[in-house]
């Protein structure tokens, strides 16, 4: 097989549990479960998009693999075989629109792989909801400054805190360099945002605490 994935992609595929029954929601253009299927990381396969084009275009790459690709919103038409959903690429609201749309689909869901751009303590919190657990967490930049984490989530009941809610703990307790560095970017963004005349101050009043926030989950959990 010769799909070249993205380092984010990889980074997607090395978290997926092996074996499972697995869909790629909003597959865009394929590369992900073309390489899990091709390689055989996977045993079933489903593949989704809710736009003409890029459905066809699904088609056109997954061709010769054994996936079903569905011209489908969400997870509305997910067949009830499948126990692992990836949802990655897009924004928090959708991926908790989704979530909230299609519970009576949840039933048959052991894992969720996450990649949101945003929002992910809220999506973390709505898995957490619905009875999931976070299992585990990676996160890179492809390139710098464009930084991405992705959430395992498993189904079973677990106690959780404000901390794995906000952030989840397995990057601050690996001490991720990705982790660590975006919340640096983000501060010395924030620093710049502060210096500007035209900031209201109860507006920075809001971004020194959050800068605050970020220093102090830095100096707790990076370490030497």
């Amino acid at each position: 097989n010769n799909v070249k994935l993205s380092s984010r992609l990889q980074m997607i595929a090395n978290i997926v549990p092996p074996g499972v029954n697995f869909a790629d929601i909003g597959a865009d253009h394929g590369h992900l479960i073309s390489y899990l299927k091709s390689n055989g990381l996977i045993n079933e396969a489903y593949a989704s998009d809710n736009k003409k084009g890029p459905y066809l275009r699904l088609c056109d790459n997954l061709k010769g693999l054994d996936i079903k690709v569905d011209l489908a919103d969400g997870i509305r038409k997910l067949p009830s075989n499948i126990n692992c959903v990836c949802i990655a690429g897009m924004g928090g609201e959708t991926v908790i629109s989704i979530l909230n749309e299609s519970k009576k689909k949840l039933e048959n869901i052991e894992y969720f792989v996450v990649s949101s751009h945003g929002l992910l303590n809220e999506v973390r919190k709505c898995l957490f909801d619905f009875g999931y657990s976070l299992i585990s967490q990676d996160a890179i930049f492809d390139p710098e400054p464009y930084y991405y984490e992705v959430n395992l989530f498993k189904k079973e009941k677990s106690s959780y805190s404000e901390l794995d809610i906000e952030y989840g703990h397995f990057l601050l307790d690996s001490k991720n360099v990705y982790f660590f560095k975006n919340l640096e970017n983000k501060i010395e963004s924030l620093k710049l945002l502060l210096n500007k005349d035209s900031i209201p101050s109860e507006k920075k009043e809001a971004i020194t605490k959050e800068i605050e926030q970020y220093l102090h989950i830095i100096d707790t959990y990076k370490g030497i």
